[in-house]
């Protein structure tokens, strides 16, 4: 098969942007551009950058959040896209500060929900357990 983006398109990475609120813990999510799904800040590892730095990226590209990412990779899930699978290294970040004005305003919307409800907005499956897995 020959594949429609160069090969580093399909590897990705992406945060889980949550804040703890009155001990609750509450997801960032944004919607994809046609705005047909809600998913988390994610997007291409930038050549020249790491997996975890280019997903800092995303988070203030997509979200308009800045924070702290975590070490360690929370896991990892596949989607389709671009006539092949994409698999995206997912990080742990503590927003620490959500901004007015951001790149991908225009064309993305962002809410604040708590676990359950992100469970029920987010479709893909491998995504939902890494999500329930922070969520312990």
């Amino acid at each position: 098969m020959t594949l429609l983006k160069p090969d580093y398109y399909y590897k990705q990475s992406g945060v889980i942007p949550y804040s703890i609120e009155q001990n609750k813990m509450k997801i960032i999510l944004i919607s994809t551009i046609n705005k047909k799904k809600w998913t988390i800040p994610k997007g291409i590892i930038e050549p020249g950058l790491s997996a975890s730095k280019s997903a800092v990226k995303e988070a203030y590209e997509e979200a308009g959040i800045k924070g702290n990412i975590g070490d360690s990779p929370l896991g990892l899930y596949r989607y389709d896209k671009w006539g092949s699978i994409c698999e995206v290294i997912i990080y742990p970040f503590i927003v620490t500060n959500l901004l007015d004005d951001w790149p991908e305003k225009h064309i993305r919307e962002r809410v604040f929900v708590n676990v359950n409800e992100a469970e029920l907005m987010i479709k893909n499956k491998e995504l939902r357990k890494i999500l329930k897995f922070l969520a312990k």
